[in-house]
């Protein structure tokens, strides 16, 4: 048996064998109150992406980076060393989130409310696989190399994300993979020996 974590809905080629539920979220995450700052959170899994960084800095915003290994502030950029407690205030306190294509934050930032403007690592097919989808569903964009004008264009249309986001991700807090994962216990754990 198949169950997969998704925040998009594909058809199953087998739905006896596979089945789709919404992320599992760390109890901290769902524990948080989303609101609506003033930042922007930027995470990258790469200190190399140096482009992003003059990009941001063209822009009147505040952006608040994770992934560049240090702490200090330049012009509009706030950098600042990953610390889950830290992390998690800024990821719900943020307007937006820009982040590569991992499942894991932009599954948080969607559950969260947050847009998500994804620039997936080259060639990692689950990343772009994750941002085809995103932008799909109106959650946010996918770019595979970023302008000034993209990031513009994204933030230009948080609203529709955020209502898109509103009406259409749906979680429930882990409770139906757990229930579905007692059930196949039940069912199949006893007859192993």
């Amino acid at each position: 048996r198949y169950l997969i974590n998704t925040y998009f809905y594909p058809p199953l080629k087998n739905p006896r064998k596979a089945k789709l539920f919404p992320p599992v979220l760390r109890e901290e995450i769902m524990d948080l109150q989303p609101e609506e700052g003033w930042h922007i959170l930027v995470y990258q899994t790469s200190d190399s992406n140096l482009e992003l960084l003059d990009l941001l800095k063209e822009l009147d915003e505040e952006f608040i980076v994770y992934g560049f290994h240090r702490d200090e502030k330049d012009a509009n950029l706030t950098f600042k060393s990953f610390n889950d407690d830290v992390f998690f205030q800024d990821l719900a306190s943020c307007r937006a989130v820009i982040t590569n294509g991992g499942f894991t934050l932009i599954s948080e930032a969607l559950y969260l409310k947050k847009p998500v403007l994804s620039v997936p690592v080259k060639k990692q097919f689950e990343q772009i696989l994750n941002a085809i989808y995103l932008e799909r569903l109106g959650y946010g964009e996918f770019h595979e190399d970023l302008e000034r004008k993209d990031i513009l264009k994204f933030l230009s249309r948080l609203d529709i994300y955020r209502d898109n986001i509103k009406k259409n991700f749906k979680h429930d807090r882990n409770l139906g993979i757990t229930e579905e994962l007692d059930e196949l216990i039940q069912k199949y754990g006893s007859s192993r020996k």
